[in-house]
This record gives C-alpha cells, sequence and structure tokens, in this order.
C-alpha cells in the first residue's frame, strides 16, 4: 500500500513537472529575486505572463528548452513563453529556439534556428544591443492601431560581433518616415562587455551553462553544477 502511494504522488509530481517544462520554464535565482512580487529562493518553475524582477545586487537565470537567459541585477522582465519584455535592465540570451526579446517598440529576433546569443541593456530609456553569436534582426513597431492591432516593420540586422545604440522611443515612430535599411549602424567598444562578463562567470552561467541548456533537452540550472 505505502508502496503504491509513494508511486502515484511520484507520478503526480512528474506530471506537474512536464506540464510546466511545455507552456513555462524554470528560473534558478542568486540573491533577492521577485516573482509577480514574492521573493523566490533557489528555484521556481515560471509561466508567462509572470514578471521578474532582480534587485541591485541579484541575478537569474531562466532556463527552458534551448534557451538559457542571464538576467543581471536591477532588471524587470516579463515572460511569454517564446518571447520577453524587458521594463529596464540587461540580459544575455542563449536560444536556438528564436527567443525574441521586446523593449519599448523594439523587438530584437535571432534570424535563424541556428543557437544564437545577443546582449541587451536599458537604462533610462537607452537600449545598447550586441550580436554575440550569429545574427538578430531588430524589428519596430511600424503602426498600433489598438494593443491587437499592430503592424511590425524591420529596421536592418545586427551581425555576429556588432553592438548598436537606440533609444526606447526610435521604435515607436512610423518607420515609412525613417530611411532605415539594410544593417543597423555600429558602435565601437565592447559597451557590453563587463558587467555581462562578471554574472555570466558566476556559476557557470551563460557560456558553458547557458549553451548547455540551448543543446540539449533536459535543463539544468547553471547556478547548480
Amino acid at each position: 500500500m505505502l508502496r503504491s502511494i509513494i508511486c502515484w504522488v511520484v507520478i503526480g509530481f512528474t506530471s506537474a513537472w512536464v506540464a510546466a517544462a511545455d507552456v513555462g520554464g524554470m528560473l534558478y535565482t542568486n540573491g533577492v529575486v521577485l516573482r509577480n512580487g514574492a521573493v523566490i529562493r533557489d528555484a521556481s518553475a515560471v509561466f508567462p505572463g509572470d514578471l521578474l524582477e532582480t534587485d541591485s545586487r541579484s541575478g537569474a537565470n531562466l532556463v527552458e528548452t534551448y534557451t538559457s537567459v542571464v538576467i543581471l541585477p536591477g532588471s524587470l522582465v516579463e515572460f511569454h513563453g517564446t518571447s520577453l519584455s524587458l521594463e529596464h535592465g540587461s540580459l544575455s540570451v542563449f536560444t536556438s529556439h528564436g527567443v525574441s526579446v521586446t523593449v519599448g517598440c523594439l523587438t530584437i529576433v535571432p534570424v535563424s534556428a541556428a543557437s544564437t546569443q545577443y546582449e541587451i541593456i536599458d537604462v533610462d530609456g537607452n537600449i545598447k544591443i550586441a550580436a554575440r553569436k550569429d545574427d538578430v534582426r531588430l524589428d519596430v513597431v511600424a503602426h498600433r492601431k489598438t494593443p491587437k492591432d499592430v503592424s511590425v516593420a524591420q529596421a536592418g540586422t545586427l551581425r555576429e560581433g556588432e553592438e548598436t545604440t537606440r533609444h526606447e522611443s526610435d521604435g515607436c515612430k512610423d518607420v515609412k518616415t525613417k530611411k532605415e535599411t539594410g544593417a543597423v549602424p555600429t558602435a565601437s567598444g565592447g559597451i557590453l562587455n563587463s558587467e555581462f562578463a562578471k554574472w555570466i562567470a558566476i556559476g557557470g552561467v551563460g557560456g558553458v551553462g547557458g549553451f548547455l541548456a540551448v543543446q540539449h533537452d533536459d535543463t539544468a540550472s547553471p547556478f547548480i553544477p
């Protein structure tokens, strides 16, 4: 009888975990991290619509199938499953599942299904973007009649190794009035290197840990070897 009960409990937990994996991901924390206003301890499942926030001294790693997202200190992110919205702060995205990030009216989208790494900083309305592995496309809102009636236009491509700086309000203008096609104007110098390098190094986050999550179906916490 006891053995039978234990088996059914295990099956129940396994089914719940599989269901969570199908519609969301896992968040692994390092410090004070909030999910929908509640503090997360160590790890927690996340679902589309969840709001994730790190304080000024904490970070987190959001892991789902073929994707690992490092959330740096002082960030506010909304999780949508196959995409994210960055309200402010910094993200490093490793994905071979086409996961995109929207900042204001600007959306950063991997151009292919190949393993892609890109980084974003959004501070005081200024957006810095770097394509670390493979290329990313920048899409902007061309017209917004209603929240559900949105027209999107392409604003250029950021090639691997290139960086650029934008402003949140840039993407909210009607792009038909702007002569902005082809490659995105790039910036020189490592605008994102120092801060991301620090947090990607913590507990193996990013680099090795991120691409392990990208390359395998089984998601393991980059914070927990």
